[in-house]
């Protein structure tokens, strides 16, 4: 059991280890305002030092070039890397990117730029080269044969119904 710093009594609360006594209760708090007072202002002292000391030409030059250092070392690199990777598979952040890019492509100095490469000659040729390549691999797969005969009997029967309209 633990005894009030004040008077002596036994006490029931650990927060502030004091007891009921309304006296003890507001010399407490009063002591423990006056502790957060001194721990604010050394703080703040502490705080203008390192703000001071950070803003000498030489700290500045001394931190760039820790960091330039820092920046090429390899496991740096990785470790870069990896929180990359890991932040870009949060859904936020990829819904966050995917909207910049939107905006991004929306823009019509961009819409401009993008038509203009696509009509250059080299590329509608890639394309092309692309298209022959992927489409043959991609026609013979089950789900696209499956889907061309559902359109293929959707079309037929529209055709049908528009002929016995007439």
């Amino acid at each position: 059991m633990r005894k009030c710093w004040n008077c002596g009594q036994p006490t029931t609360d650990d927060n502030l280890r004091v007891c009921d006594d309304p006296i003890c209760q507001k010399a407490a708090i009063s002591s423990r305002a006056k502790v957060e007072e001194k721990v604010k202002a050394r703080n703040d002292k502490e705080r203008n030092r390192r703000r001071e000391y950070n803003q000498r030409p030489e700290v500045k030059k001394k931190r760039r070039e820790y960091q330039r250092e820092r920046y090429q070392r390899p496991e740096y690199k990785e470790w870069r890397r990896e929180y990359q990777r890991k932040r870009y598979q949060r859904p936020e952040e990829k819904e966050r990117v995917r909207e910049r890019q939107r905006k991004y492509q929306q823009r019509p100095e961009v819409k401009e730029r993008v038509r203009k490469r696509r009509q250059l000659p080299e590329v509608k040729a890639k394309k092309r080269e692309y298209m022959r390549e992927y489409m043959r691999e991609y026609s013979q797969r089950p789900e696209y044969k499956e889907w061309r005969r559902e359109y293929q009997r959707k079309y037929r029967q529209r055709k049908k119904e528009l002929r016995e309209e007439e």
